[in-house]
């Protein structure tokens, strides 16, 4: 029995306005996304999950952090 069909690596890059919220600066981020999405039927599970945040202006502590799960996707 399989129970998975295939795996297809699926990656997205945005930038995005921080601005100011939780006590920090504003600042534009860019955020590169890459997930290992494993297909079952309808189901999807992204196996690891890796995104990378970079502040295009480090201020108030903002530094580049690389954030790693995993997740599950339901298609309706």
């Amino acid at each position: 029995m399989i129970l998975i069909d295939r795996a297809d690596i699926e990656q997205s890059l945005s930038v995005t306005y921080e601005d100011g919220a939780f006590g920090l600066g504003k600042a534009f981020v860019g955020i590169y996304r890459a997930d290992l999405a494993w297909q079952k039927g309808r189901m999807t599970i992204l196996l690891p999950s890796v995104a990378l945040y970079h502040p295009f202006k480090q201020s108030d502590g903002q530094k580049t952090e690389l954030v790693v799960g995993a997740g599950a996707r339901w298609s309706f």
